[in-house]
C-alpha cells in the first residue's frame, strides 16, 4: 500500500494515536506520514488550499530532465508523440486553475521545441481531446454506433517511409502493424551469455 491522501481536520494528536493503531495491526506494513500543511505534493500532482477551496497545478521533481525521444530519431512517429500524447491526458484531467493550465500548456510547447518536435501541433491536440471530452459528456451511449472493424495486429521492424508506406496497405486488409526498433542499446552491446541452442530451449 502506497501513497494514500488524507485531509485531516482533527488535532495532531488524534492522528499520532490513530497512526499508531494502524501500525499496531500488521507488523510487516508500517505507515509512515508526510504533512503537507497548506499544499502537498501528491504523486505528479500538486494540491493546495487557497480561499477554502482546493487548487491543482502539476509537480515536477527537480531532477525532471525535460528529454523525450527525439525528433530527429528513427523510430515511428507514434512512438515520438506517446510522451506528449500522456502530458496532454493529464494536463486535460486535472481541475487545473486557468493559470496552471496556461503554464503547463506552454511547458509541453518548450518540451516539443527542445526535443526537436517542431511539426507537433500542441494546441492541435489539445483541442482534439478537449473536443472528444465535450462530446463524450453529452450522452451516455456511444457517439459512434458503425459497426467497428476488429484489426489483426503484426509486429513489423520500423523502416521509415517504407513502413508508413506498408501500413497503409496493411490496414486496408484490416491489419494493424505495430513497429519496433531494431537499433537498440541492447543490439549494440555484446550479450555476455553464450546463445543456447533453439533444440536445447523449452516449450513455452
Amino acid at each position: 500500500m502506497d501513497d494514500i491522501l488524507l485531509l485531516w481536520s482533527g488535532t495532531a494528536q488524534v492522528f499520532t494515536d490513530l497512526l499508531a493503531v494502524l501500525n499496531s495491526m500488521f507488523p510487516t506494513i508500517k505507515f509512515t506520514t508526510e504533512f503537507g500543511g497548506k499544499a502537498i505534493n501528491f504523486l505528479d500532482v500538486n494540491i493546495s488550499i487557497a480561499n477554502g477551496q482546493h487548487e491543482f497545478s502539476i509537480y515536477r521533481k527537480d531532477t525532471y530532465s525535460n528529454i523525450t525521444i527525439n525528433g530527429s530519431s528513427f523510430c515511428p512517429t507514434s512512438h515520438k508523440d506517446a510522451a506528449f500524447h500522456s502530458l496532454i491526458h493529464r494536463m486535460i484531467s486535472l481541475p487545473l486553475t486557468p493559470k496552471a493550465f496556461d503554464a503547463k500548456l506552454n511547458y509541453i510547447k518548450h518540451l516539443a521545441q527542445v526535443n526537436g518536435r517542431y511539426n507537433l501541433s500542441v494546441d492541435v491536440l489539445v483541442k482534439r481531446k478537449l473536443t472528444r471530452i465535450a462530446l463524450n459528456s453529452t450522452t451516455a451511449l456511444p457517439r459512434d454506433h458503425r459497426t467497428v472493424r476488429k484489426h489483426r495486429w503484426i509486429s513489423s521492424p520500423f523502416l521509415g517511409a517504407t513502413s508508413s508506406a506498408l501500413q497503409k496497405v496493411l490496414l486496408q486488409h484490416g491489419i494493424k502493424p505495430a513497429f519496433y526498433s531494431v537499433n537498440t542499446i541492447r543490439s549494440l552491446l555484446s550479450s555476455l551469455k553464450d546463445p543456447i541452442p533453439r533444440a536445447n530451449k523449452s516449450e513455452p
